[in-house]
């Protein structure tokens, strides 16, 4: 990390127009935040796979206008890192790695039947970025992918383990 601040990461899924409720619920509290942690801001576009699989013809479109509406409200791109997921493959090759080897641990079980994919991808989000603090992940969720994954020994820079909200997962 930067500095002594905190790394701080959220996505939001590109599945429409932004409304009154995305910049209340999100979009203010993120421009504060600039202010206080490193933060990292991503359009979470392959995450709509994971709850509207056959509505994706819109996301390419909604990715574009979502970013635009972010600078809008005022995220600064010299003050926060801005990015499309898809655009990180690195992104795809660790939830790819993560996934298949929840399904080898469940051999048998389908993809959609395990619930886990949404939660899998925050986890990658997380670990790539290393953020610190998380803003609207499913703790629970996470505890059960990190069971799969055996984080215990995935390190970071400073030798501590990953953590979420401050709270170490090993």
């Amino acid at each position: 990390m930067t500095g002594s601040r905190d790394r701080v990461l959220s996505g939001m899924r590109p599945t429409g127009q932004l409304h009154l409720g995305n910049y209340l619920g999100a979009l203010e509290n993120w421009v504060k935040l600039q202010d206080q942690f490193e933060c990292f801001y991503f359009v979470a576009n392959w995450h709509v796979l994971t709850t509207n699989p056959g509505g994706t013809r819109e996301v390419p479109g909604d990715t574009i206008e979502m970013g635009a509406d972010w600078l809008g409200a005022g995220l600064d791109p010299e003050r926060s890192t801005l990015f499309i997921q898809s655009l990180v493959p690195e992104h795809a090759e660790l939830r790819e790695h993560l996934v298949l080897r929840l399904l080898a641990d469940r051999a048998g079980v389908e993809q959609d039947e395990i619930g886990l994919l949404g939660p899998i991808g925050q986890l990658v989000a997380l670990l790539l970025e290393q953020a610190r603090h998380a803003l609207g992940v499913v703790l629970v969720h996470l505890a059960a992918v990190r069971d799969q994954v055996e984080l215990g020994h995935q390190r970071q820079d400073d030798g501590g383990f990953f953590c979420i909200n401050g709270r170490d997962l090993r």
